[in-house]
């Protein structure tokens, strides 16, 4: 299981991924992967995903935006993190849809939480 786990990463890395070499370090540990890398001012950051998501895909709604999927005890329990048609970051969960997310973060900083509870 942990082998196919991180080659499942391995690939997921290698297709959407990018790292400057000299300034990022995987290291594989017994149930981890760990990325150490650099902030650097005007050039890279440790970890960058790239989503390749083309304004048709979004109009043919063959897409939401979705870049990245946590996942927890195989397919029911996950988040997905993207950016959709508007440039804006949002959280899913298996309750979500293309238009309806768990929390929005706008690209002018607004923050919608639709279920907020609070105490």
């Amino acid at each position: 299981m942990k082998r196919m786990i991180l080659l499942i990463f391995a690939v997921f890395a290698a297709i959407l991924f990018m790292a400057s070499p000299a300034l990022t370090e995987v290291i594989e540990q017994t149930n981890m992967t760990i990325i150490n890398g650099k902030d650097v001012v005007g050039d890279t950051l440790p970890l960058i995903v790239n989503g390749s998501t083309t304004p048709e895909e979004f109009q043919a709604s063959t897409t939401w935006g979705r870049v990245i999927r946590i996942r927890q005890n195989g397919n029911s329990d996950f988040f997905d993190l993207g950016i959709d048609k508007d440039g804006n970051f949002f959280i899913n969960t298996p309750s979500s849809n293309a238009t309806n997310h768990a929390l929005t973060i706008a690209r002018d900083g607004t923050v919608t939480i639709p279920k907020l509870v609070t105490p």
